[in-house]
Order: C-alpha cells, then structure tokens, then sequence
C-alpha cells in the first residue's frame, strides 16, 4: 500500500473512532438493553433485510445498463460485483471496497480499469444528487436542526463540483484530453501517454452520459435504489415500538448515508452510528432507543451484504487482497490500462499466460475460453497473442452459436455443461478455468471421447463449433493449419483418465 493510500485508511480509522466515542458517550446502557429486549424483529426485520437487497439488485440492474453498450453483463453478475464492492467496504477501511468493485467490474465485463471506475464515480455522482433531493424532501417534514443545513450545503458544492467535471469530459472530451497532454508534457513523454490513456479509457467510460434520456433513466434507478434502502430504515421503526413514519426514515437515511461517503472505518463503524442515532433524537426519540436503532441498523445491512459478497468472492474465485492489489498496480502500471478498444471501450486480449490459461472478454465466460482452448489442435504452430487470440474468437462463435440453439436442445446442453462443471471440480479440486491446460485436456478428453455416449454428445457441438471458427479465423489470418496429423492427436484413445 503507497504513503497516500495508509494516511487515508489511518485518517478514516480515526475519524470512525472519534465518532464512535461520541456515539457511545453517556449512553443509557440499560435502556439500550431493554430497547433490545422488547424490540419485535419479526416481520419487521426480515422485511428490511429483504428491501435492502432489493435495492442491489437495483444496483446491479443500474450497472448493467451503463455497460451494455460495452460488455453483456449478466444481472447476476452485475449485482455480484456491486455487492462485492459493498462487502469489500465492510472488511476494508477507507472505502477501498470501490477500487475492488471496480477491479472486479473490469475483470467481468472486459473493460479497462480507468473505465471500470469511471463507471464507479458516475454511480457515486448519481447516488449523492438523489441522496441530496431526499434530505432536501425530509427537512420539510422535520424539526431539523442547522447543521443538517450545513450538510446539504456541504454535499451540493463536493457533487456539484464533481457533476461540471463529468459534463465538461461527456461534453467536450478533446478539449480535456488537449488540457491534459499539455498539463502533463512536463514530466516526460511516457508520463503524458500514460495520462492520456487514462483520461480517453475514463471518458469512453461516460460516454452513457451524453444521451439526456439515458441520464434520465440512471436517475430514476437511483432513485429506486434509496427507495429501497429507505425501506430498510423505515421497516426497523415499528421494530423498536417507533412510529411507522417515512419522513423520518428518509431524514435518517439520508442523514446516514451522506455521513459516510468520507473514509472511515471498516464497515462506517463509529461514523454510522453516530448520524444515525443522532438524526432519529432530533425526531424526539430518546437516546437509548436511537442507539439501538442505529446498532440493529448497521447490522441488519452489514451481514447480509457481507456473506453474499464473499458468496461471490468464492464463485468468482476471488481472493480480496489479490484483487485489490491487482488493482493498485494497474492504477500504476501502463500495463494495467492496456487493452481498451478505443472504438468500441472493450480490452484488448491479454498476452498469453505462461500456465496456459487464458481469460475470458465481452459475452464470453472464463469457462468457455478455456474449453474452447481444450479443442485447438495440439499442432497448431501460432505465437503466443496470435494463439489467444483464436481461441477468444473461437469462444465467442461458439457462445453465439449455442444461444440459438432451440430452447430445448439450449436446456439440455447447460444441464449437462452444468454437470461437466461440477464432475471437474469433484474430480480436480478446482474450477475447470483455473486448471492448467494439460490438466483440462485430461477432464476434456475422457468426457469427450470415453465411453458413455451421452457424455460424449454433451461436447460435441461445442467442439464443432471451435474447430469450425479456428479454421475460419486462420484462414483469414493466411495462417498455415495444423497437419492432418497433427489434428488427429486431438481424438485420444479412452485409456486416458482424468
């Protein structure tokens, strides 16, 4: 971790200790206890888990939309990858949790870094202005005291601020590109490159602005999503005996929220609470009660945010610290921001790894890629990014093929590519993307070519497809195919066992 970024996690721990000392000072503990006791979590609290969840699906709907020009995310993995960015900010202090959402969305949606957090602020820019209308539709319902005034003040100058740099980059992207290669000349050429490409992959990433009906549309998604969360704050009130009153969720809410967008603390520890407790005691509820409110709050979205996170932490294979760190050194590294089509905003393909594996872009899934680099010919003479090129585009062909298969035979194949998927890791130990290419021809070979017929019709239209686009692709590249014999050794005897 650089200077920078242990100061900001050092600052954001303090200052979610010194908030956290001022939410417990002189607190009832025994009126704590006894709200506790007599609270009713049931409907009350399963219902305000189940809108907060809600609202990430929202979340993943909104995140979708903005990419689809880009990549065709899948909702699920689309909510995964907001959800993980939340969870990463429960376990990580500083808000680092956005830098791994980020990383995560560049990795699943086959779009560069820059792109990927470009996405991030857009998201963050849209959440405060809507943030920013609620707290200003509850003061009219409120007794609100004159620092809520400051706070709404506050946030208006940092996202309006924020809000003119998006529009400026959306509306006259050469002229900032033009400020920053002659801001940046200074420190050298490779520095100014390198700023550059930053800047052109961050302006591609809102380029979904530049429509004012799909700004329109953002909005009103965001505006769904706080709807939600306000239902977690709202459902929690009769819990505790309060009265259902949705101007004082939505005061709560917003006062909340707009409280921890600064670094803190894993999971806004001290800075939550304290808002919290203090936006419900301006609605006249005794301090006790609104600590316990706040504390059930806080632990009503923290663990169920956290255990799907890292839910999709283990299904997408995962590990935090080296995603984050992956992260950093593409926030540094010109590497790192390699590969964005500057035409179309997707990645350009990786240099082909020394284990043989390779991953996936665009529709494509790790697990396709790397099955359909299981079927290229062993002889098959081609360098290193040539050979990863093929085999992408052979995965591509295939998953578009396979989408148009009728419904029934599409079904039939998912089944049994499902139970493939689940033989391997049975079998290996692991995924079948994260095997090493002998490993997967192995597995690949005796499912293929083994005994059990049906087994055996499970692949073959996968394969067809991947030889019949491997040829096209060399043809077109004047690429010399692999001998008839060569070929051949691609159908082993059944004595091979995985």
């Amino acid at each position: 971790m650089n200077r920078l970024a242990k100061l900001t996690s050092i600052a954001g721990l303090l200052v979610s200790a010194a908030f956290l000392i001022l939410a417990l000072w002189r607190l009832d503990w025994e009126g704590i206890r006894s709200a506790i006791l007599s609270a009713r979590p049931w409907p009350w609290m399963p219902l305000a888990v189940a809108a907060y969840l809600a609202g990430h699906i929202v979340r993943g709907i909104r995140c979708r939309f903005i990419v689809r020009a880009r990549s065709s995310l899948p909702l699920i993995t689309a909510s995964n990858v907001v959800v993980v960015g939340y969870a990463a900010n429960n376990v990580l202090p500083a808000r680092l949790g956005e830098l791994v959402r980020s990383g995560l969305l560049a990795d699943r949606a086959g779009i560069p870094l820059s792109q990927a957090l470009a996405i991030t602020i857009v998201e963050r820019i849209l959440d405060g202005w809507i943030l920013l209308l609620l707290l200003g539709l509850s003061l009219f319902f409120v007794d609100f005291p004159a620092w809520a005034l400051g706070i709404l003040g506050l946030g208006a100058v940092v996202f309006l601020a924020a809000t003119c740099a998006v529009i400026l980059a959306v509306v006259a992207p050469n002229w900032v590109t033009g400020m920053v290669a002659r801001s940046s000349r200074f420190p050298g050429e490779r520095f100014r490159d390198q700023a550059l490409r930053l800047v052109t992959r961050a302006i591609l990433g809102l380029a979904c602005l530049r429509r004012p009906q799909v700004t329109v549309i953002l909005l009103f998604q965001s505006l769904v999503v706080w709807i939600f969360e306000a239902g977690l704050f709202l459902l929690v009130l009769p819990a505790f005996g309060l009265e259902f009153n949705p101007a004082w969720a939505l005061w709560a809410m917003t006062v909340t929220n707009l409280s921890i967008l600064a670094p803190s603390a894993p999971g806004y520890i001290g800075t939550f609470h304290f808002f919290c407790q203090k936006a419900l005691v301006v609605c006249g509820v005794s301090g006790a009660v609104a600590a316990s409110y706040a504390f059930t709050v806080h632990l009503l979205f923290y663990i169920p945010i956290t255990l799907w996170g890292l839910g999709a932490m283990l299904r997408y294979g995962i590990e935090l610290g080296g995603l984050a760190a992956r992260v950093r050194s593409s926030r540094s590294s010109p590497a790192g921001e390699q590969g964005a089509g500057d035409e179309l905003g997707c990645a350009d393909l990786e240099s082909y790894p020394a284990d043989g594996r390779v991953s996936a872009r665009g529709g494509t899934t790790p697990f396709q890629v790397a099955l359909a680099e299981v079927f290229v010919p062993r002889g098959l003479s081609l360098d290193p990014k040539s050979r990863t090129e093929v085999v992408r585009e052979a995965a591509a062909f295939a998953h578009d093929e396979i989408k148009h298969l009728p419904p029934h035979l599409f079904l039939a194949l998912r089944i049994g590519l499902l139970g493939f998927r689940v033989f391997t890791v049975v079998r290996c130990g692991r995924r079948f993307s994260r095997l090493s290419l002998k490993r997967r021809r192995q597995v690949t070979e005796w499912w293929a070519f083994g005994p059990v017929f049906v087994l055996r019709q499970i692949l073959r239209p996968i394969r067809c497809c991947v030889l019949l686009a491997l040829y096209e692709c060399l043809a077109r590249r004047g690429a010399a195919a692999p001998s008839a014999a060569a070929a051949g050794a691609q159908a082993p005897s059944r004595e091979v066992t995985p």
